[in-house]
This record gives C-alpha cells, structure tokens and sequence, in this order.
C-alpha cells in the first residue's frame, strides 16, 4: 500500500534551496580543490545572519558575505551556502522514513534539536569537482535555523563541522 507524502514547509523550503544552490554552484564552482594544509582562527571568523536576523552561522575569513543576499556567503571554491530563519517543526530526532524522504546520505548528528547531516554528492560535470550539500536544521522557539552548505566534496569536512556548530538562534531569538 502506497502512502501519500505529507510535505511540511521546511522540506519544501530545503529542496528548493537545494535546486538553487545547485545551479547556482555549477555555475560558480570553481575546478581547484581546496588545500588540505588550510588553518583558521574561529576567532577570525566571519559571523553571518539571515535575513530576518533570527539566526547566525560562522564562516572563516576567507568566505565573502553576500552583500545583495543576507544570509548567503561565498566559499573560496565559489559555491554558494544559505541561511535562513524556518519555520516550526517537531522536537524530535529524523525518523528513517525523513532521512529517506531528505535522500540523507551520512548523519553528523540526529537529535530532536539539532539535524546536521550531508546529501549524496553531486557528481562534477565538465572537469569541475563533486559538489556536496550539508544541511543543519537546530530548532529555536519560532521556528529553526536552517544552513545549507554547498562546497566541493574535498573541501576538508573539519572546517564543515565548526560552520555547522556555529549555527544557532541569535540573542534576541533564543529560548528565555
């Protein structure tokens, strides 16, 4: 018996970010993979806020901010990654069948709070390298904050991690 896909805003609104940045990144990314060798300081770090300026997300120094986009920078390799305040979803941990239905490749982490996982890679066409997306979804009082991180698939998945713990509601948005 086949059951009917009950589709909440937040899917919605993460497939068609995946769709943009897709396209957007073919475009723009560029065929170099990134060093291995690269260090930041978190304390250098760029912090970048949705348009709403509900939620915020660190970025390294070397990632430009997207003046005529809030809550889109640039990464060195010339792929796109967005922020954006969601709306509410449930406090609970990704079911099978919502990591099926996100086509969710490797979880970070599944907790009823905070979502941090990666889609399969986007295969490079033309000599450009594979392009992957990590999405962190962290739940907040209004709402969530929802990243979505497009690089290419070298690029070191240490740097990822601290972009993605840095995502959180912004002071005047966090739980009293």
């Amino acid at each position: 018996m086949k059951r009917a896909i009950i589709l909440d805003g937040d899917r919605v609104i993460s497939f068609v970010l995946i769709v943009f940045l897709m396209g957007y990144g073919w475009r723009a990314a560029a065929s170099t993979p990134r060093a291995p060798s690269r260090q930041s300081n978190s304390d250098a770090w760029l912090v970048m806020l949705d348009k709403t300026g509900a939620c915020r997300m660190s970025v390294p120094p070397d990632w430009k901010l997207e003046s005529r986009w809030p809550g889109h920078v640039i990464a060195p390799e010339q792929t796109e990654s967005t922020l954006l305040a969601g709306t509410r979803r449930n406090r609970v941990a990704m079911s099978d069948a919502d990591q099926k239905a996100l086509e969710v490749d490797k979880v970070y982490e599944n907790s009823p709070d905070l979502w941090f996982y990666s889609s399969k890679p986007i295969p490079g066409a033309g000599g450009k390298p594979n392009l992957i997306v990590y999405h962190v979804n962290i739940i907040r009082d209004e709402g969530t904050c929802i990243a979505q991180i497009l690089v290419n698939q070298s690029h070191l998945e240490d740097e990822i991690r601290r972009i993605a713990v840095s995502v959180s509601p912004t002071t005047a948005h966090r739980p009293q």
